[in-house]
């Protein structure tokens, strides 16, 4: 169980990262 989690797709990864930088530039005032 749970050896589908020990890989990870690179590109998933990246896009996730990507996502979270948006959604903290999101919430964070940019002035």
């Amino acid at each position: 169980m749970g050896s589908e989690i020990a890989y990870v797709d690179p590109e998933e990864l990246y896009l996730e990262e990507e996502r979270l930088k948006k959604l903290k530039q999101n919430e964070e005032p940019l002035y």
